[in-house]
């Protein structure tokens, strides 16, 4: 039982290290992504002459928020992966807790212990 519970913990470790590291990926993704978006907006307004006006302040914002819900998306994602994740550790660790104690117990009613 040792053995396995090691096992689990050293499992779920590796999971929250991946569900981390992806998360980690997916924010890095984002910011070349909305820079290049906002290039766009600056250059299609520059064009049109209206570089100057409140439009162009206007839509970089809207950029910059889109950015900010995308990156809370994703962690709010990975924090109910992680919480999923301690959730399944600690209904293991109850089952093997349970089972150690109905070893002992059988052990005991032998008369091993």
């Amino acid at each position: 039982l040792g053995l396995e519970e090691n096992t689990f913990r050293a499992d779920i470790e590796r999971q929250r290290g991946l569900l981390r590291s992806d998360a980690d990926r997916q924010i890095g993704d984002l910011t070349p992504q909305y820079d290049q978006q906002r290039r766009g907006i600056s250059g299609s307004l520059e064009q049109r002459g209206m570089s100057r006006s409140g439009e162009k302040l206007k839509r970089l914002a809207e950029s910059r928020a889109g950015q900010g819900r995308a990156q809370g998306s994703i962690q709010a994602g990975l924090t109910s992966q992680l919480s999923g994740l301690e959730s399944s550790l600690v209904n293991k660790m109850i089952d093997l807790g349970a089972r150690r104690a109905s070893q002992e117990l059988s052990l005991r009613s032998s008369g091993y212990y």
